[in-house]
Parts: C-alpha cells; sequence; structure tokens
C-alpha cells in the first residue's frame, strides 16, 4: 500500500513538473507577446547582421518615441493619447491617433480569423470529418468563430 502511494506521489510530482513549463512558456508568450517568440525566425530569413542592424534601429525607434511621449505629457499636463493629440495637433491629430488605434486592434482581429480559419478546418479533417463538410469549410468556421465568439468579447 505505501508502495503504490509513494508511485502516485511521484506521479503526481511529474504532473506537476511537466505543468510547471508549460506555466512559464504561457506566461512569456503573454508577456512578450508572439512577436518576441518570433524574433528567431526573423534572424533566421534576414541573416545574422541585417537583423542585428533592424533590431538596433527597431529599439531606438521605440525609446525615441517613448521618450517624446513622456516630454509632451509632461509639458502639456496630457496623459491620454487622445487628449495629447488634440492639445498638440489639434482635431486632426485626435482622428489620426484614433486611426492608429483602431488599426492596432483590428490588425490582430484578422491574425485571429486566419488563424482559426486554417487550423480548425485542418484539426477538423485530423479527426476524421470529412473535407466536405460544411464545418471543415475555412469561411464558415471564421463566420461562427467572428459571431458567437469574437464579438461578444469585443463587447466587454
Amino acid at each position: 500500500m505505501s508502495n503504490s502511494s509513494a508511485e502516485i506521489g511521484e506521479i503526481e510530482k511529474k504532473q506537476l513538473y511537466n505543468r510547471f513549463p508549460t506555466a512559464v512558456i504561457s506566461l512569456v508568450n503573454s508577456t512578450l507577446g508572439a512577436g518576441m517568440l518570433g524574433i528567431p525566425l526573423a534572424y533566421a530569413k534576414a541573416g545574422l547582421v541585417p537583423a542585428i542592424i533592424m533590431h538596433i534601429l527597431i529599439g531606438l525607434i521605440s525609446w525615441f518615441s517613448f521618450y517624446f511621449l513622456t516630454y509632451s505629457s509632461e509639458a502639456t499636463g496630457e496623459y491620454s493619447y487622445g487628449d495629447l493629440a488634440e492639445k498638440i495637433f489639434g482635431i486632426e491629430g485626435t482622428i489620426i491617433v484614433e486611426i492608429c488605434n483602431f488599426s492596432y486592434t483590428f490588425g490582430p482581429l484578422w491574425a485571429y480569423f486566419i488563424l482559426i480559419g486554417d487550423f480548425i478546418p485542418s484539426l477538423l479533417r485530423m479527426m476524421g470529418v470529412d473535407s466536405s463538410n460544411i464545418f471543415c469549410q475555412r469561411w464558415f468556421i471564421i463566420l461562427i468563430f467572428g459571431f458567437f465568439i469574437l464579438q461578444p468579447l469585443s463587447w466587454f
């Protein structure tokens, strides 16, 4: 009896150990984003020297943009993108900021549609569902996913 309880304890330790790396990878992915996990592929495609140069340039551009945003916020007393753009550029600046914010959130939405539209039908076909079935049609999966999952989530 004690032998089997020791074995069960060992199995639980292995299961906990196997969950820990998965949790760490999930946390890193959420914190750093998919772009950070895609950097090795970008380096492989561009080559080491061009990728390093591009990485440094993007880092400098990010630093300058954060510096200018902080400086402008402190100088104007406005701490939101919309208010800052209106104070500096007028109503045209506010419209441009809103367009940028819209495209910043709308772009990943299309990426989700593409990912789900490619993944779910191929997963269903691997499970044995006939490819002529409507659930294996990309357009149908994207439509269902958009109306019943993404749209309600965007209401929040």
